[in-house]
């Protein structure tokens, strides 16, 4: 049976320890072990950098500094490729067992108790442990992103959304660049749940937001905030081109074939209400609610129609 490939980095600037490593390491036959050493950090930032290494048996003390300021840059760096770090120095202290772990290392040997066994022990630890750190990651990840995502549409959800909003405004009003905020609003809606089943009411609101990301830029960022009702902030706009944009969605929604569960076609249209951070709006709500007014005055105009906010309005 073939054994699984691993590449190891030893980093240590003792010449004479890296080769007793090296020695250890041929001794283990469970895998396919490629050996590489380095005797300094920029040595070892380099391989790292040059192939994917699956685990580091790193020395505590380096010339240049100590092997947790190492562990940090291999470890935290965005494209980081290997999380299995196992710390080794020539002290048993207890104390510094707990720094590189808590630094990050997976396991911690002492020089003295060195040899294949406890090397074979210490891969076999740090490589489950690597793994199981890396699905909690995602796992976390995953928890981030369901907390973010509106689970119908995949778009932002209400909080996430606002979130966005509030940031946004802020940053727009620190360097003066202009920001829109568009809401966008399914017409009679209910009348499609009430006819067609809300199973068709749901491929509806799907479809609807797969239109919303295939027309908004990649600085816009769509949710889904209730209902059938949904927000784009749209970064570095005015108004005009704004309303410009929404006419050209609206038209959109209105000349798609939305389907109800028999393959019958349904007619949906949508209606926009749009507003401009300005120095009469300058708060997030100031620029929610005038996307709101908007809106009302989007349907109360008959519908399927786009509306920005004007003082008049107001």
């Amino acid at each position: 049976m073939a054994r699984d490939h691993l590449t190891i980095l030893a980093v240590d600037d003792d010449a004479g320890d890296l080769n007793l490593l090296r020695r250890y390491v041929a001794e283990i036959n469970e895998w396919d072990i490629e050996f590489i050493a380095a005797e300094s950090a920029e040595a070892a930032l380099l391989e790292a950098s040059r192939r994917r290494v699956d685990l580091v048996f790193l020395d505590y003390y380096l010339g240049e500094g100590s092997g947790l300021d190492l562990l940090a840059r291999l470890i935290g760096s965005p494209d980081a490729t290997c999380h299995a770090v196992v710390m080794i120095t020539g002290q048993g202290d207890e104390d510094l067992a707990a720094a590189a772990i808590k630094a990050g290392a997976c396991d911690y040997i002492p020089k003295r108790r060195l040899d294949a066994e406890g090397l074979q022990r210490a891969i076999r630890s740090a490589l489950e442990t690597s793994r199981l750190r890396l699905q909690l990651e995602e796992q976390q990840r995953e928890l981030e992103r369901l907390a973010r995502e509106d689970d119908l549409t995949g778009l932002l959800n209400r909080r996430a959304l606002l979130e966005f909003v509030e940031r946004e405004t802020l940053r727009s009003r620190r360097y003066g660049s202009p920001l829109c905020l568009m809401m966008l609003d399914l017409d009679e809606f209910k009348v499609v749940n009430d006819t067609c089943g809300h199973a068709t009411g749901d491929a509806v609101l799907r479809e609807t937001a797969g239109l919303i990301r295939e027309w908004t830029r990649a600085t816009d960022v769509p949710g889904r905030i209730g209902g059938d009702e949904f927000c784009i902030l749209m970064v570095e706009s005015r108004l005009e081109g704004a309303i410009v944009y929404g006419e050209r969605l609206c038209g959109e929604i209105a000349g798609r074939s939305f389907l109800d569960g028999v393959g019958k076609p349904i007619a949906v249209t949508c209606s926009i209400g749009i507003a401009e951070l300005s120095e009469e709006a300058v708060e997030a709500g100031d620029l929610i609610d005038r996307a709101d007014q908007a809106l009302y005055h989007a349907k109360s105009a008959g519908r399927n129609c786009v509306r920005g906010w004007r003082r008049k309005e107001g």
